[in-house]
């Protein structure tokens, strides 16, 4: 599944808004992310500055670098397979297709 918007997206803002960076820990963050059932997850990663000037819906870079933070601890924690976007796109593409299993 590629997503934007979807279940760790609202988890890592109920981190960034109570301040816990342990929350996907607690008995109710673990509740929250057995609503995602998706079978493979792909999180597309990329650098902040670049993300900042692509998005218009981020107040600032701060802003921006602290989610990113909760997203690595997020992700890290439930094994989402992590594309780097800044490498070259054959890299990544070869990373996404061998993740999805198809043969190139």
């Amino acid at each position: 599944v590629f997503s934007d918007r979807y279940i760790y997206d609202v988890l890592v803002e109920i981190m960034a808004v109570s301040r816990d960076l342990d929350f996907c820990n607690t008995t109710i963050g673990k509740l929250f992310l057995r609503l995602s059932n998706a079978s493979t997850i792909i999180y597309l990663n990329t650098d902040e500055n670049e993300a900042f000037k692509r998005k218009t819906d981020i107040p600032d870079l701060e802003f921006l670098r602290i989610r990113k933070k909760m997203y690595d601890i997020v992700l890290a924690q439930q094994k989402v397979i992590s594309v780097d976007t800044t490498e070259s796109f054959e890299n990544a593409h070869k990373k996404i297709t061998q993740t999805l299993g198809f043969i190139i």
